[in-house]
């Protein structure tokens, strides 16, 4: 197939996904976190301007779609969830094109770039909220901005981009300490200079800094469930065995590559398995919201299944597999290092496990790896999809959620 037939092919399946993602949704009520983001939204539509309690992070975006949907919303009314869902479907809708400047101005083909976008787009647990009233896609939106910037050069705009993506979420700030990790390497200035090269971002840091310690706290809602300094390898887990069975087609095809940097480099194995031992010994969640409807959320049924002996070892190698495949696939980008650990510490820092705190750390990886063969690119594109498309009917249906 020619590569520009193949290229309108999926940007047609593309587009044809999110007509359909916005029909299934039609005529779905409130679904789990919903309901506090729509109160907080009718909450401004009525002028009053309080925090929801659940609300953590700062209602910008609420502020917005209460701006858009508040001439014809009545706040005494129950939420018109579809209608607020196509507000926020819009505003995150710019993750899209997002991934595919993040493929092109890393290098990659068009087809390659419309490819990723595809899969981007049906990725699981970005498929469904794309079109729900979350705020992950739209909070993901100025971190891809960020990252394609930064590799076409505009280092101003990529500081602009990140510090929006940390107003949206606060755990985005590590995207500011990407930057300033990433000016840092490049800087041609030697000694202190090399440091002050970096003072806008530097000048963020601090006063994100500042607003934790006047806030007393990142989580402006909702403290209790999201305390500050709180740091496990739990969602680290979480996210491999997650990035495991996303992209399993990946994982199979990067399997020679993982044997032979082994055998050359065996030491290069010891930090998956050291990953995989703190698995088995420590893996113990027990954050409240992680025992909430095991038989419907599917990472709270997880961590119940990961109990017992057997399906805990079966895990832990699929994470150890997963952390191999890492290693071993090369990243577009002058600082794969610098990347890699500001993927890990973004899901450090958090205490409930939640498999969408590594949707940034998969995309980007999904983005920026270097391409396999057509084939194994094919199958990981059908792959993805069927998943994407399994988890969004289970979030429409009310049988499951990710």
């Amino acid at each position: 197939m020619r590569p520009d037939t193949a290229y309108r092919l999926w940007f047609a399946a593309t587009v044809t996904w999110l007509l359909l993602g916005l029909l299934l949704f039609a005529d779905v009520p409130g679904i789990l976190d919903e309901g506090f983001h729509a109160a907080q939204i009718l909450r401004f539509v009525d002028g009053r301007w309080q925090q929801h309690g659940q609300v953590t992070m700062f209602p910008g975006w609420h502020a917005v779609i209460a701006l858009i949907a508040g001439p014809w919303t009545d706040p005494a009314a129950e939420p018109d969830y579809p209608a607020l869902r196509r507000i926020a479907m819009l505003l995150a809708l710019g993750a899209v094109p997002a991934a595919y400047a993040v493929v092109r101005r890393s290098g990659g083909s068009p087809l390659d770039a419309m490819r990723r976008t595809f899969m981007f787009a049906l990725l699981p647990g970005i498929a469904p909220l794309l079109f729900l009233l979350y705020t992950d896609v739209v909070a993901l939106l100025p971190v891809l901005l960020a990252v394609a910037w930064t590799q076409s050069g505009h280092a101003q705009r990529s500081l602009a981009a990140a510090t929006v993506a940390t107003v949206l979420r606060q755990s985005n700030i590590v995207w500011v300490g990407w930057l300033a990790l990433r000016r840092w390497l490049d800087a041609r200035e030697s000694g202190w200079r090399r440091l002050v090269a970096a003072w806008p971002h530097l000048l963020v840091l601090a006063a994100f800094a500042a607003f934790v310690l006047v806030n007393r706290g990142v989580a402006l809602g909702d403290r209790s469930s999201h305390p500050s300094g709180h740091v496990s390898l739990d969602n680290l887990h979480v996210g491999l065995l997650f990035g495991w069975v996303v992209l399993l087609p990946l994982q199979l095809a990067a399997t020679p590559r993982i044997v032979a940097g082994l055998r050359s480099r065996p030491l290069a194995a010891l930090p998956a398995i050291a990953l995989g031992l703190a698995f088995w010994f420590g893996f113990a969640p027990d954050h409240p919201y992680n025992r909430i409807a095991p038989a419907h959320i599917l990472h709270n049924g997880f961590i119940q299944w990961a109990a017992a002996s057997g399906p805990r070892l079966l895990a832990g190698l699929a994470m150890v597999w997963s952390l191999w495949t890492i290693q071993f696939t090369a990243l577009r980008d002058r600082q794969p290092a610098a990347l890699y650990l500001t993927m890990l510490l973004s899901m450090l820092p958090m205490w409930m496990v939640e498999p969408r705190y590594a949707l940034p750390a998969l995309a980007l990886f999904l983005l920026l790896r270097e391409p396999e063969s057509p084939r194994v690119e094919t199958a990981l594109a059908i792959w993805v999809a069927t998943l994407g498309i399994w988890l969004t009917a289970g979030y429409a249906t009310y049988t499951m959620a990710l």
